[in-house]
């Protein structure tokens, strides 16, 4: 069972940006994904599969958590540091079957994958698969990010979008968090997922006065030409994503191979 994850402490955000240059790292989620499987360390069990593994050089080196408790795998696309396979988890699962000798793991990693997938819910039903009865995915895609191709970028995902893509697995929202771009952000995964308020009225209900104050200036100043950008919009999306982990019932019935042709 994964205990609901308790936001972290905040950073100042020049010193984060400092922070990832001098790291060589670009500014996205990364670091925010680290500190959540971070979290949930304890409740992660070998053997493990990270889907997506290269290490392009901006990402982060989860196999430095977790190869300590077990035996670890990496797949990805294409070749590189990090891939102990090079492999499509978008093929029929006899082929990916068999490139693992019919083994299955207590924990699959999925994070920042399936929004370059063309085939997420191929991939998807093939991680279950993947999975032991009882064993868990752990998965985190963009509910609202700027476009970025590797190679391409296709989809964006809400946790109610989750649960669709992965049917067999329990999901526990309570358990689940949203990150944004921010370093150490995490919200709760609900109807206010990503958004940023540009209405006063929407503040001040909550007892929000600071930030209901501040919606209130914007929308003075968007009344002002240099400044119309702030003004007609209600709220804008900030970069955010969602991470959730599915449990496989342990009662589950491997679903029989599909023989590829």
């Amino acid at each position: 069972m994964v205990p609901p994850i308790l936001p972290l402490f905040y950073k100042k955000q020049e010193e984060k940006k400092q922070m990832q240059i001098e790291k060589g790292m670009k500014i996205m989620g990364d670091v925010n994904q680290f500190q959540l499987i971070q979290e949930i360390t304890n409740s992660l069990e070998a053997p493990f599969l990270e889907v997506g593994s290269k290490n392009y050089g901006s990402t982060q080196n989860l196999r430095s958590l977790l190869e300590g408790k077990g035996e670890y795998i990496g797949i990805d696309m294409a070749e590189g540091d990090g891939v102990d396979h090079c492999l499509d988890l978008t093929h029929d699962f006899s082929v990916i079957d068999e490139k693992f000798s019919g083994q299955r793991f207590n924990t699959v990693i999925c994070l920042s994958v399936l929004e370059h997938c063309d085939k997420p819910f191929k991939m998807a039903e093939n991680i279950e698969r993947l999975l032991k009865p009882g064993g868990q995915a752990v998965i985190w895609v963009p509910f609202a990010w700027k476009f970025h191709g590797y190679p391409s970028d296709y989809w964006r995902f809400t946790h109610e979008g989750v649960k669709k893509l992965f049917p067999t697995l329990s999901f526990e929202v309570s358990a689940g968090v949203a990150s944004t771009s921010k370093e150490g952000e995490f919200l709760p995964l609900d109807e206010n997922i990503g958004l940023a308020y540009l209405n006063s009225k929407n503040h001040w209900k909550k007892g929000n006065y600071l930030q209901g104050t501040v919606a209130k200036a914007m929308r003075i100043l968007g009344n002002i030409k240099p400044f119309s950008w702030l003004s007609g919009y209600r709220y804008v999306l900030v970069p955010t994503g969602v991470f959730m982990v599915g449990t496989l019932n342990a009662d589950a019935d491997q679903q029989p191979i599909r023989k590829a042709g």
